[in-house]
């Protein structure tokens, strides 16, 4: 992938186009979602609150305390943003924060990781389905749906079949949500922050995300620092 007009070249930094991204390290914070079934949380619609603040995060290096000012500031916007770090890295905790402290803090946090549910059922639980669509289908609102007025936290966005990143760009691109085997669009009114495990835009990781998604999943320009061998823990 060639770098976009607001990508930072040098090791001190990662470099994104048009995006909030975060490089974190540490083994001291793991997602909350490790798997998932069709009968799991992400598929109920109580209890769904961002356990986290921005605060709760100790910062033991400068490179992190830039990373988690510079996530106060893009939580102010509406725009998506793209967290990225390895795996285990505390992602989750900062989009976390970042939904506590926006102007969707008010409505529910609902993160879901792409990477450990079978493509069909990842499609009906993001988008809806309707009873008839599929074997087994009844009418049920998806994720985006169920997340009006808050945020959906999309984990490992770069493990999303492309089929279903096709479909994602669709619904960012019309602001609008149609369910599985439905004729009827939905308005999205929610905030989508994205997490990836690998670089996007390093060479060696082109074509894991869609150079078109991933415009639209980091429209605004920010570089955070990369942590090092700085560590993050939480309170």
């Amino acid at each position: 992938m060639m770098p976009g007009p607001f990508m930072t070249k040098g090791a001190s930094f990662t470099p994104f186009t048009a995006s909030a991204a975060i490089w974190s390290r540490s083994a001291s914070f793991s997602p909350i979602h490790t798997s998932c079934s069709s009968r799991c949380c992400c598929a109920r619609p109580q209890n769904r609150r961002a356990r986290f603040v921005l605060k709760d995060i100790v910062a033991e290096s400068d490179a992190m305390t830039k990373n988690i000012e510079m996530a106060e500031k893009v939580a102010g916007g509406n725009s998506s943003v793209m967290i990225i770090g390895e795996t285990g890295t505390g992602k989750e905790l900062f989009a976390a924060g970042i939904h506590n402290v926006s102007h969707y803090a008010n409505g529910p946090f609902i993160p879901i990781n792409c990477s450990a549910i079978p493509e069909t059922l990842l499609e009906s639980l993001l988008f809806g389905s309707t009873k008839g669509a599929f074997t087994g289908a009844v009418d049920s609102p998806g994720l985006f749906e169920q997340a009006r007025g808050g945020t959906v936290f999309l984990d490992e966005i770069n493990s999303m079949p492309y089929k279903l990143q096709g479909k994602l760009l669709r619904v960012l691109q019309d602001k609008m949500v149609r369910r599985v085997g439905s004729q009827v669009d939905t308005p999205l009114d929610c905030r989508i922050i994205s997490a990836s495990n690998i670089d996007p835009f390093t060479g060696s990781h082109d074509g894991d995300i869609r150079d078109d998604l991933l415009f639209r999943l980091s429209p605004s320009s920010s570089t955070f620092r990369r942590c090092g061998s700085g560590r993050t823990s939480c309170r």
